[in-house]
Order: structure tokens, then sequence, then C-alpha cells
């Protein structure tokens, strides 16, 4: 497995049914292993966003936290903002609905992938 080291660069691709595809070059900036993963978005010191993983254990197994930071820097939000300002709330409500069911697939998917890994062992 290839960990990027803190400060190292990717180019993240995205797609929206709206908007189309798009890349944005990404900064790792939190690594703590088998504890932490994250990224900032746009601009190493003025982030659009930032996302983290974070593994916790429990007397379960291992909690897997997905997290979204907006901000403080600009993101692909701020043009659509910017053109409609009074519709600011129901902008950030709307994309962070869209966040949150995207979160949630990927970690149940990682969660698939784990699960079937562990059974395929021994």
């Amino acid at each position: 497995m290839t960990v990027l080291p803190l400060g190292a660069s990717f180019i993240g691709r995205n797609r929206h049914e709206r908007v189309g595809e798009w890349e944005v070059e990404s900064f790792v900036d939190v690594y703590e292993p088998q504890r932490a993963f994250g990224w900032a978005t746009v601009d190493r010191d003025d982030p659009g966003s930032r996302w983290r993983f974070r593994l916790s254990p429990t007397t379960a197994g291992t909690l897997l936290r997905y997290e979204l930071i907006l901000g403080p820097g600009p993101s692909g939000l701020t043009p659509a903002i910017a053109a409609m300002p009074d519709k600011e709330a129901q902008i950030l409500d709307r994309r962070l609905a869209e966040h949150h069911a995207n979160m949630v697939s990927t970690v149940a998917g990682i969660g698939r992938l784990a699960e079937s890994a562990g059974s395929t062992t021994g």
C-alpha cells in the first residue's frame, strides 16, 4: 500500500450531475498511521475544504469517521453563492446533503471491503 507523506499533493477527480466533471489539487495535511488521514483542497494556506478519515478502536472493532470541513477558502460553491446570495442557506444545505449521502456510501463501501478481506483470511 502506498501512503502519501504529509505535504504531498495529488489530483482529486470529481463528478456532479449538474456541474459535470472537474479536477482539484489536494494536499495531504493529516497522517497518523492507523488513526487518521486527511487532505485539503485548492490552496494549502486557504483550503476550499478539508477531508478526513479517522479510526477509533471500539469494543466491537473499529469506528471509521469520514469528515468534511468547508472553507475557509473559496470552493466550487463560491460562484453559486456569489450569483445567488439570497439562496446561500439552500445552496449550502443541498450540497451538504449531497456530501453526506456520498460519505455514507463511501464508508459503507470501505466497511464491505474490510469485512470481505477479514472473511478471506484464515
